[in-house]
Parts: structure tokens; sequence; C-alpha cells
């Protein structure tokens, strides 16, 4: 995964993935001032601005490895699942 605050500048999403040999999967959405304003306030993204596009499609990502994952016949919970069912019941 790669994170960048300005998404128009070089290199692309396709180059990096590129670079390394990797298929790209997918980009996740810019949200820079959703991004400063969570980092301000000490909350998390995910209680501060839930809708927003970053939170979104931070949470997508997070449902497509774990998805992965639980047809690996994996027993033990990574972190991110975790963390996850425990954002949930909060």
């Amino acid at each position: 995964m790669v994170d960048r605050y300005l998404p128009r500048m070089p290199p692309d999403a396709d180059s990096i993935a590129q670079s390394f040999g990797l298929r790209l999967m997918g980009t996740l959405a810019s949200s820079g001032m959703a991004r400063l304003a969570t980092m301000n306030s000490g909350e998390s993204m995910f209680e501060l601005s839930p809708g927003d596009p970053y939170a979104v499609s931070v949470r997508k990502l997070a449902e497509h490895i774990l998805g992965h994952a639980a047809g690996s016949g994996k027993r033990t919970l990574s972190l991110l699942k975790r963390w996850l069912f425990l954002r949930q019941e909060a």
C-alpha cells in the first residue's frame, strides 16, 4: 500500500505497481483535509468522518483483505481483524 497526500504528483499508482512488478488492485481516495482534521483532533477518522471517501475506501480495503484471509482457512485473528471487530462493537 502506498499512501500519498498529493495524488496528482508523480509517480502515479500504476507506475508504482509496475515498478514493483505487481498488479494494481485499487487505490485509496485522497482526502487531505479530513485526514488533517483527524490528526489534529486525535480522534479516529472512522468516528470523526465515517462517510469520508478515504475512510470508506480504507474500510473496503480492509474488508477485501479480511475476505481473502477468511478463505485461506487460517484460524487466528489478525491484528486488523481484531481491530475491526473492536471498532464494530464500540
